[in-house]
């Protein structure tokens, strides 16, 4: 039977010997509205009952400064990081214009800025770790989707819909791959991005080692970020999961699928 729905979880962590609180809240960057609404008010919760916020968030105002200031390669990378990123917005116009869903809320819409604090590494920072070919294949990958993507958006609704959906369902997949290798842009992306997460855990610790927290991160990162708590002494108490996405046009093409199959039973038995 198809999968019709899609949920992140919340994780809460607890440290056995000091009391703080650790939430990873998984985030998708594209989900339905009502995926992000519920996600809001769970974390202004939270903000209520005295968590601290983290979030990512790659900071890029420093990259137009750096690029004098960096050597002839540095420059190009974080001309191609920019590409990306232009990609990437096409996408997501095409998906805000003519699908159900939405992006991301920024801020506000998942929590209060105060108490709230960016941990994220920066395009400069990224430029400088990442090779050439790999942001090539980064790229071509943003290259990709944004095609299907406005492919999929110039056939329908419900094309566009079933398409994000199935992307979704895609990189949902891929983090309980047992036996994904870790390559060159999971280096870059995931694995130094997590750093500075995990680092921002350490220094709010330094200051309060009972802190309440609360990390807002990407899907991609939730492995990574599980094991260096847990790394730090945390148990896992709880987790939860919030409904990302419901593939209605999926549903409708499938019932529709079985009921021409049943009239033509019938057509059969009838004659």
């Amino acid at each position: 039977m198809r999968e019709w729905s899609l949920e992140t979880p919340i994780d809460n962590f607890e440290h056995p010997v000091t009391g703080s609180l650790i939430d990873v809240v998984s985030v998708a960057h594209v989900g339905q509205p009502s995926y992000y609404r519920n996600l809001g008010s769970y974390i202004m919760n939270r903000q209520d009952e005295g968590f601290i916020v983290h979030y990512e968030g790659i900071d890029s105002s420093e990259t137009a400064e750096s690029e004098e200031a960096s050597n002839p390669q540095n420059r190009l990378k974080c001309k191609l990081i920019a590409l990306q990123e232009d990609l990437d917005i096409q996408g997501y116009v095409s998906i805000l214009s003519h699908s159900s869903y939405t992006i991301q809320p920024d801020g506000e819409g998942l929590f209060r800025p105060e108490g709230s604090f960016n941990y994220d590494a920066t395009s400069v920072e990224i430029a400088e770790q990442a090779t050439i070919p790999t942001q090539l294949v980064m790229l071509y990958d943003a290259w990709r989707q944004e095609r299907g993507i406005r492919k999929a958006a110039k056939k329908g609704r419900d094309e566009i819909d079933e398409y994000v959906f199935h992307l979704l369902q895609k990189g949902i997949t891929s983090l309980d791959d047992s036996k994904k290798r870790v390559n060159s842009i999971d280096r870059v992306m995931i694995d130094m991005r997590n750093e500075v997460a995990l680092t921002g855990i350490d220094q709010a610790l330094e200051i309060d080692p009972g802190a309440k927290l609360v990390l807002i991160w990407g899907m991609g990162h939730m492995v990574g970020l599980h094991a260096g708590v847990k790394a730090r002494g945390y148990e896992q108490i709880e987790t939860q999961a919030v409904e990302l996405a419901f593939n209605w046009p999926g549903l409708k093409k499938d019932l529709h699928e079985r009921y021409e199959k049943v009239r033509r039973n019938r057509a059969k038995v009838q004659i």
